[in-house]
């Protein structure tokens, strides 16, 4: 993977997978990733 894993700027995960209104985000150390059901995109917020 491009960002390096756990070495990576977002670090390992703080916590579990959980629905948000329109897709799926994600915690880590480094930030949030948020992915988007209606398009595929993933972002960070």
């Amino acid at each position: 993977m491009a960002q390096g894993y756990e070495v990576g700027p977002l670090g390992y995960p703080t916590g579990d997978a959980r629905p948000v209104t329109g897709g799926i985000a994600q915690d880590f150390q480094g930030g949030t990733l948020v992915w988007d059901s209606a398009t595929g995109a993933v972002r960070r917020a």
